[in-house]
């Protein structure tokens, strides 16, 4: 990876050039490569508008948007899974098990139906009250 120069460094670099001395001169004191001092004349003249071309700031702005555009489409990805997982069909909470106590429902008339697993007949013959729990009454008393 290139290496960065400070800002203040360019700057000078740039101030050298533009003083008169030649660009081989900059670059053997500085003791960076010859390349680089152009590269950041050329920057520096896209930047005050001598030639055309993405300044400084336009590119760190876009470079900010850049990376804000891939940090929202990890999210919506996340987002979206999560929208699959919330869609998918989940057990019920108590299992799926039919109850002994309570006659099931038929789910397409919505009316109760007998279960061969089910003691209680398909009526409510024998309880009384509408509690969750069926009380069985015995001869007049309550059990």
């Amino acid at each position: 990876m290139p290496r960065s120069y400070p800002p203040e460094f360019r700057r000078r670099a740039i101030a050298l050039v533009e003083a008169g001395r030649s660009v081989r001169d900059v670059a053997a004191d500085l003791e960076i490569g010859e390349q680089t001092i152009y590269n950041w004349l050329r920057q520096h003249r896209i930047d005050i508008g001598e030639l055309p071309g993405v300044t400084s700031v336009e590119s760190a702005e876009l470079a900010a948007a850049r990376r804000r555009i891939v940090e929202l489409e990890k999210e919506l990805a996340a987002t979206r899974r999560a929208n699959e997982l919330l869609k998918a069909p989940t057990a019920p909470k108590g299992g799926s098990r039919p109850s002994l106590l309570w006659p099931q429902k038929d789910t397409k008339y919505g009316a109760a139906v007998a279960s061969s697993m089910s003691p209680l007949p398909a009526t409510t013959t024998g309880v009384t009250g509408h509690c969750r729990r069926p009380q069985f009454v015995v001869r007049g008393s309550a059990t």
